[in-house]
């Protein structure tokens, strides 16, 4: 929820062997850092095979799709909140599910699929419960086919942050005090981008973080839905993008209190005039905001987004890529 305004508001299963048991069904008797190990593995033995074979390699979206979808089958079982495999529609094999070894093109995307299974799962592993329940809702509750409720719980988190790779990972609610934590992170870190998963929270915060991540420079994508306040945050970025299709910005109306702000309220006009300021179509996101009240949530198309400036997506925009129209 768009809330807390301040005077300072702008101031990653698979086989354990070929012919063995799936990662699925030994899940029982590993921790999670044996599964991760034995898809890892599993991994380079197909890759190898596939080497072998002679297969063709894969396309950019065989590399890049389903991470949304095993971060939610990992989550799940995690969460116990059963198998929501029968649910999502994969765009490649389930690591669960065995190779055809006769195709070397099915053996290569079964690597992949294992890898990235074992990537996310390493992720996800190190998070906290409530973490974890924050990701679920923002990224698998009621979304890609899975049904709402599986997992009963209070998940309202504090923002928390992560460092791999040069990239920030922040995931939770942006309250008072977030920017402070997010500028006091940044200065012991070294970072090149950051990628939100948030409900949202103070404007005020995200627009102070917006300013800062611009004032860096560093490019902003999504770790999960980007929701509320976040995607001011995430507008700093330059350039920004959505890597991942599956994850969304969503806006809703400013409220103080609990009680929506008038729709002629002066905050929305800083708002636009921060967005402009960011390079993006200030009465396109305020618009946005203004589509769905406090308790709903309004997403909108992709294409609109980028031809509003706010974003690039890839595979769902007609613009070529930021770093081409530079």
């Amino acid at each position: 929820m768009l809330r807390n305004w301040t005077s300072r508001f702008f101031t990653r299963s698979a086989l354990l062997c070929l012919g063995a048991l799936s990662l699925a069904s030994a899940g029982h008797a590993q921790t999670w850092d044996q599964k991760i190990a034995a898809a890892r593995d599993n991994a380079a033995r197909l890759e190898q095979m596939a080497e072998e074979k002679g297969a063709p390699m894969l396309g950019t979206l065989d590399l890049r799709a389903d991470v949304a979808e095993f971060k939610c089958l990992i989550l799940a079982e995690m969460l116990n909140a059963g198998d929501v495999s029968p649910h999502i529609q994969l765009y490649g094999p389930n690591p669960a599910d065995e190779p055809d070894l006769n195709d070397p093109y099915a053996i290569r995307l079964h690597a992949t699929a294992d890898a990235k299974w074992a990537y996310q799962a390493s992720l996800i592993v190190d998070l906290s419960e409530d973490q974890r329940l924050e990701m679920w809702n923002l990224t698998c509750d009621g979304k890609l086919g899975i049904p709402t409720g599986l997992v009963a719980a209070d998940w309202a988190t504090r923002a928390t942050f992560r460092v791999e790779y040069g990239i920030l990972y922040v995931l939770g609610d942006i309250e008072e005090g977030f920017f402070d934590e997010f500028q006091s992170f940044i200065q012991t870190h070294e970072v090149n981008r950051v990628f939100f998963g948030s409900r949202g929270g103070s404007v005020g915060e995200a627009v102070k973080t917006g300013r800062l991540i611009r004032q860096l420079g560093l490019e902003t994508d999504l770790y999960a839905t980007c929701a509320s306040a976040c995607p001011l945050a995430y507008l700093g970025g330059t350039p920004r993008l959505i890597d991942n299709w599956r994850f969304k910005l969503g806006f809703h109306q400013m409220a103080y209190n609990g009680e929506p702000l008038p729709l002629d309220h002066e905050f929305y006009g800083l708002v636009g005039d921060y967005v402009t300021e960011m390079g993006a179509n200030g009465d396109y996101v305020v618009t946005a905001m203004k589509s769905a009240p406090i308790d709903q949530m309004y997403y909108p198309e992709f294409q609109d987004m980028c031809d509003a400036e706010i974003t690039w997506v890839r595979g769902n925009c007609s613009q070529p890529h930021p770093s081409v129209r530079r």
